[in-house]
């Protein structure tokens, strides 16, 4: 079978060459792909396939277009606009795909192995180490609730595994900077390192129990901020980021890591009000300004593209902002938030519209859509995106984590009486931070197509703060009863 094999692609490769000394290079475009991946490669969940351009503007290089902004890594709907370009024939809107373009590279094949050895690890990995994270977010939430209505002493046992799961992402984010063949090790190393970060959370942060997740919630919101600002080179890599054999996303801010990004800034925030209550004046606007720069960094078509994280965005910040100033929220201020909301949003598709479409980004090619084709076409695409949230809330795990989070949430404001409103009352700050995150994740879970991983990401804090309190707050009564003994 090998021997055949090898005999066909010798075939196959002198047959390009003879037809290689027929064509013109200079009015030529010679196209070579795989539509299918091999049944080994299937086998292997290698469904990245080889595609080859020759002719005019197609030198030595990676190939790659406006649909996925990567070196190496084109779409089969990038084939058709290619072509008309060739023949200069106007692209239109209704395509999805964009003409291929090459990027120069040093050593393009051994840069296309590495690619595909890193993208095939992603999509193979990501089901273990997602699915695993989701299921230990639902063990540790399952277990408090359990020990909290035991009234058990073990309860505070939990807090450490509750700032280690609010460290996860900022692990796995740090994570895609390296590549292990083995998805034994890869887990081994993310488990060390998330470990390693909460070992400093807790050991740097001492003089307040807000300080561990406060440092936590900081540091990953200026990470995964970071990292956008450079490109996305740790989503890109990273198993919480976007997986681009799945064909998902290519480029921007995904669902996953938007959800990360907004709760986590806005829990930093809240609680930085509420450490440092004498510098609230000078703080608030500041904070009101970082809010501004992540809300640009998530609409920017050339940065994060994603456009319902920037309806979140806006939505949670503005409604944070207005309740840790004092203000109440009333229709008046909904009113001005959506149009502030609407102004954004058409700002930014002016701007790529404006754009060649070698460059738009899907948020604009779908703006120019609806321009073609009209209302009806906006109609497909929401009812589209509709479909898809639907489906990913039948299916996806984070669902059920969002759901488990959402009864802790529920038991926690009936049972025990009276517990959430004294922390509420012992940290009005965090109290607003924790109903902004809420707020976004609600947004979120309406407005985007897979809105309830944004959701589900984006409560991870809220909820897991929420409940580090609560133990602390069940700890008080034992701690006074021990002082009261030593007196």
């Amino acid at each position: 079978m090998r021997r055949e094999k090898e005999k066909a692609l010798q075939a196959a490769d002198r047959f390009i060459g003879e037809l290689t000394q027929l064509i013109d290079p200079d009015r030529t475009l010679l196209i070579l792909l795989s539509a299918c991946p091999s049944d080994h490669d299937y086998r292997r969940k290698n469904f990245m396939t080889p595609v080859v351009m020759a002719g005019p503007g197609y030198g030595p290089g990676l190939l790659s277009s406006g649909t996925t902004r990567r070196p190496g890594i084109i779409t089969l709907t990038d084939i058709a606009p290619t072509v008309l370009k060739f023949f200069d024939l106007q692209v239109s809107p209704v395509m999805s795909g964009r003409p291929v373009y090459t990027v120069e590279a040093s050593n393009p094949w051994q840069t296309l192995r590495e690619l595909n050895r890193k993208l095939v690890f992603i999509y193979v990995a990501r089901p273990y180490l997602v699915k695993g994270y989701v299921l230990l977010q639902i063990i540790v939430l399952f277990s408090f609730v359990v020990a909290l209505f035991r009234r058990h002493r073990l309860i505070a046992l939990l807090q450490p595994v509750l700032l280690a799961l609010m460290a996860v992402p900022l692990s796995l984010l740090i994570m895609g900077a390296f590549y292990r063949g083995s998805l034994p090790l890869y887990a081994l190393e993310a488990i060390v390192l998330t470990v390693f970060v909460t070992l400093a959370a807790i050991k740097f942060t001492r003089q307040s129990e807000l300080d561990p997740f406060l440092l936590i919630s900081l540091t990953t919101a200026l990470a995964v901020a970071a990292d956008l600002v450079t490109g996305a080179r740790l989503m890109q890599n990273s198993v919480l980021g976007y997986d681009a054999v799945a064909g998902a996303r290519y480029y921007g801010i995904g669902n996953e890591y938007m959800g990360v990004l907004l709760g986590a800034s806005i829990t930093g925030a809240a609680g930085l009000l509420e450490r440092l209550p004498a510098w609230r004046s000078r703080l608030l606007p500041l904070l009101g300004g970082a809010f501004a720069v992540i809300i640009f960094l998530m609409a920017a078509p050339q940065i994060g593209a994603n456009a319902g994280g920037t309806v979140a965005a806006v939505s949670a910040f503005s409604f944070t902002v207005l309740r840790l100033a004092g203000m109440k929220i009333s229709y008046r201020e909904v009113v001005t938030i959506a149009a502030g909301i609407s102004i954004i949003l058409a700002g930014f598709t002016m701007f790529d519209l404006g754009r060649g479409v070698q460059v738009q980004s899907h948020w604009g090619r779908a703006a120019a859509l609806i321009q073609e084709e009209g209302v009806m076409e906006a109609a497909d695409i929401i009812t589209r995106k509709l479909a898809n949230n639907l489906r990913l809330v039948r299916y996806t795990a984070w669902s059920r984590v969002l759901l488990v989070m959402l009864l802790t949430l529920t038991i926690l404001i009936y049972r025990p009486v009276g517990l959430l409103k004294r922390i509420t009352r012992r940290y009005p700050a965090m109290a607003q931070g924790f109903m902004g995150v809420m707020v976004g994740s609600g947004v979120a879970l309406l407005v985007n197509d897979s809105g309830i991983v944004a959701a589900a990401t984006m409560m991870i804090y809220a909820v897991i703060p929420l409940t580090y309190l609560v133990i602390e707050e069940k700890k008080r009564p034992l701690l006074y009863k021990i002082l009261s003994t030593a007196k």
